[in-house]
């Protein structure tokens, strides 16, 4: 089976979040991480769900990504966040990306950009993103609804915490 075709199996499959998560620091500076691997049936599944924080940043700076190897889907959760959907050469743009700037919270999706890769490849870049709908607000929301589109059980006590945010005095 190709890696698009895995990637599109393993997306359609529900997903249980295993082991027990804990914030790390990174060797990014001020970065801190929360990882989750995932399963089908108990089974490992090559996917991590993955949370990058900025607790000193001045604003709350979250990305949540779901790797398989690399990137497949991402949410970036800042409220300040922009992304750029623009035509990529020699790719179809999908129809229902609207080009141009998004400002603010945004997922940029498999299904969005599963052609950017080969079936031996995945994309090297999420080009295409969409915003959030309207009603998504806030982290707990935003990753629920990040679940949601990825196909990963996420019960009330399985939703991360946010490290408690760092002020400069």
């Amino acid at each position: 089976m190709d890696v698009q075709a895995r990637v599109d199996l393993l997306l359609a499959t529900p997903k249980a979040m295993a082991g027990t998560p804990k914030w790390v620091t990174t060797d990014r500076e001020g970065q801190r991480r929360w990882l989750r691997t995932l399963t089908i049936s108990g089974e490992s599944t090559g996917l991590d769900l993955i949370i990058d924080n900025w607790p000193a940043s001045p604003l709350q700076r979250v990305t949540v990504t779901l790797n398989y190897g690399r990137c497949i889907s991402r949410l970036d959760a800042w409220e300040h966040d922009r992304h750029n959907n623009h035509e990529v050469r020699n790719k179809i743009t999908p129809s229902d990306i609207e080009l141009g700037w998004i400002f603010g919270p945004h997922g940029h999706l498999w299904a969005h950009n599963r052609h950017l890769g080969t079936p031996t490849s995945l994309p090297v870049d999420l080009e295409f993103a969409i915003k959030l709908p309207a009603n998504v607000q806030g982290f707990e929301n935003s990753f629920r609804w990040f679940c949601g589109q990825t196909n990963i059980n996420c019960s009330a006590d399985e939703l991360p915490t946010l490290p408690q945010r760092e002020y400069l005095i």
